[in-house]
């Protein structure tokens, strides 16, 4: 959902971290992944040496920083990908890190629809509330604006809108293995 004022700029936020976390999606069976204790102070080295090993030049990482806070060398693996293109990462989930060769990886996108819908009040249940035959809405930190029930509606109507992208993509490897990958483990 989308709030109006905003709206070119949130579409292409939000469109290019779908893509890339879409891309990041389609690539996962091509990266060799290894488990590794959340323990161990040689996380970033673990990853560094696989991804040496298997001769891939790596140009694009996806993955967060959380696990590797416990290590012999807390800034290898920042200096390792500071060139390389960062995928955004799903902000929870796995605690790990994946190197990509991007080359290995050709995608095409065979269609692409658009729709913009009005939303419903049901869209938006997290947001508002009746009481006394008066719509409250949450407007920010529990900051509520009171609405008559047709003024809440033509609200809605006015200020988000839905868009659905949907799209069709083929892809194919130019190798069996594309990067390699560590997820860490609490144990």
């Amino acid at each position: 959902m989308i709030r109006q004022n905003n709206v070119e700029d949130s579409i292409e936020e939000r469109f290019t971290e779908w893509m890339e976390q879409g891309y990041f999606g389609i690539t996962k069976s091509g990266i060799e992944i290894q488990f590794v204790s959340s323990e161990s102070c040689e996380k970033q080295r673990i990853l560094i040496q696989m991804i040496e090993d298997s001769g891939i030049k790596a140009d694009m990482y996806a993955g967060n920083l959380m696990g590797f806070w416990k290590e012999t060398d807390r800034d290898l693996l920042k200096r390792y990908t500071e060139k390389m293109k960062k995928i955004d990462w799903p902000r929870y989930g796995t605690i790990g890190m994946y190197l990509i060769d991007h080359t290995k990886l050709k995608c095409h996108i065979d269609s692409i629809g658009v729709s913009i819908d009005d939303p419903q009040k049901e869209d938006i249940a997290h947001r508002w509330k009746e009481e006394n035959g008066m719509v409250l809405y949450n407007v920010t930190n529990s900051i509520y604006i009171p609405f008559e029930q047709k003024e809440f509606a033509d609200y809605i109507h006015r200020a988000y809108k839905k868009v659905r992208i949907t799209m069709t993509v083929s892809y194919k490897y130019e190798d069996t293995q594309i990067g390699a990958g560590i997820i860490i483990k609490n144990e």
